[in-house]
């Protein structure tokens, strides 16, 4: 015997809204993690002597926001999936500006920073879609 579910329209609309953000944490996540991957292999070519603080806090502010989105995706749709969502997007301000500064080093390689900051701008629209679907 088949089951058939009757969804009225507003209940319908909450699925396609959850499907919706859903869809747009899971491509701003797999984003984040892969940003992540690309920023640590650029920074292990770096010359440890002469950076080291600045590779440990780009690396860092990476993760975190991997760390956020991944997180929060356990919260559900609720208050606390946009506090890890606030708290991923000042993360990657603060990995962007990191970004920033690294080129201006002229021991690093500005060649490899350039794909970094395109990445992160992407990954930065990902995330003003997805806090706008929340609401």
């Amino acid at each position: 015997m088949l089951k058939y579910t009757i969804y009225n329209f507003t209940q319908l609309q909450e699925v396609a809204t959850i499907e919706t953000v859903t869809n747009h944490h899971s491509e701003a996540l797999e984003t984040a993690v892969q940003l992540f991957k690309d920023i640590y292999q650029v920074t292990e070519t770096w010359p440890r002597m002469q950076v080291f603080g600045l590779i440990m806090d780009i690396r860092r502010a990476a993760m975190g926001i991997a760390t956020n989105l991944g997180e929060g995706q356990h919260q559900g749709m609720g208050p606390e999936f946009s506090e890890f969502l606030v708290i991923s997007r000042q993360e990657l301000t603060e990995l962007k500006g990191h970004l920033v500064a690294a080129q201006e080093n002229p021991a690093l390689s500005a060649a490899g920073i350039e794909p970094l900051l395109h990445k992160a701008a992407d990954l930065d629209g990902m995330l003003q879609v997805l806090a706008a679907s929340l609401n």
